[in-house]
């Protein structure tokens, strides 16, 4: 019969499905934590490794050649190297703090006796990218870095919710597609604008190495909600598969209201399974005896899939007692 609902269809056991038609069980990719992995949020207050400044000094001599301009980079270890002065370290100070830091540097080693400093950052371009799906806060996001890596955009982005596949797709704006020649590669690792990166399948420490340029748009894959339909010897209904957990036989039969009989005598189930890559379904005869202490039984279901809980002649007697015995004592009420 239940064959004849859902079309002539493949039969397996649990134990002999093939991989290609097994659903397998959810990663909640909310749990990633990818905090030491993220470049900080710089703090556009203050002086960065990098930063181009330019420092004008007054030196107080009242001589033609008392104001002095230079323009200097921060290098990787936050110092700047100032003619006559010498190396000061300015790394992580307000310009406020860097004009102070220059004036300390400039009496300590008697150079300038009253010397009035003041420094001015080259201020960088703002970049942006656009974060789309399962995020914590999909939207435009912005930065003034040259790029960011993969691990940046998601902590960035508020992490990643529990509804998500685990596919991130990479690819262009179409301001960015214009300006393609002008854009460093989106990664280091060999990515490409359309490249699809799987999460389960990359480290933490390939997300730090794959590099998102600007303009670029990051979609992290959703999924989509997805029902099982119970049917047979049990509650008839369509529940919902939760989001972000994966839904085992035994978790269908209890969220549906559980068995009306016992193990012994309900135990046959058949799930209708709807393969899309081969626009078929497959069947698969089970046993809820055994799916209670067997993982390998207590499948994995997938959405749409038809779960029956088949009846037997002990389920079909059973069933015609009882309804029997409530016509008959709806029949004596009525008397």
């Amino acid at each position: 019969m239940f064959c004849s609902l859902t079309g002539c269809a493949s039969r397996f056991a649990p134990s002999d499905l093939p991989a290609r038609y097994a659903a397998y069980p959810l990663r909640d990719f909310s749990r990633i934590n990818l905090t030491s992995f993220a470049r900080p949020i710089v703090n556009d207050e203050v002086i960065q490794n990098g930063d181009r400044l330019k420092v004008n000094i007054d030196t107080g001599t009242l001589r033609s050649d008392s104001n002095l301009s230079w323009e200097v980079t921060v290098d990787d270890q936050g110092q700047v190297r100032l003619p006559i002065i010498g190396g000061v370290q300015l790394g992580g100070l307000t310009n406020s703090q860097a004009e102070q830091q220059i004036v300390q540097a400039s009496l300590q080693r008697d150079i300038f006796l009253t010397p009035s400093v003041s420094v001015q950052r080259e201020e960088k371009e703002e970049q942006s990218l656009l974060v789309t799906g399962a995020v914590g806060s999909p939207g435009p996001l912005s930065f003034k870095a040259e790029s960011l890596s993969l691990a940046d955009v998601i902590v960035r982005a508020g992490g990643v919710l529990k509804n998500a596949t685990g596919i991130v797709t990479l690819s262009h704006s179409r301001r960015a597609q214009m300006l393609e020649n002008e854009i460093t590669p989106v990664s280091m690792t060999g990515s490409q604008p359309g490249e699809q990166i799987d999460l389960a399948q990359t480290s933490d420490e390939q997300l730090a190495q794959i590099i998102i340029p600007p303009g670029a748009v990051v979609d992290f894959q959703q999924r989509p909600p997805g029902q099982i339909k119970m049917t047979g010897v049990i509650s008839n209904q369509v529940i919902d598969i939760p989001v972000g957990r994966s839904l085992r036989l035994t978790d269908a039969i209890t969220m549906s209201g559980g068995q009306r009989y016992s193990n012994w005598i309900m135990d046959s189930v058949t799930i209708s399974r709807y393969v899309p890559s081969e626009k078929k379904r497959v069947l698969i005869k089970g046993s809820l005896r055994r799916a209670r202490k067997d993982p390998v039984e207590n499948l994995v279901l997938a959405p749409n899939d038809i779960v029956n809980v088949d009846e037997n002649i002990l389920t079909f007697t059973m069933s015609t007692v009882s309804g029997l015995v409530g016509l008959g004592t709806q029949a004596f009420r009525g008397i």
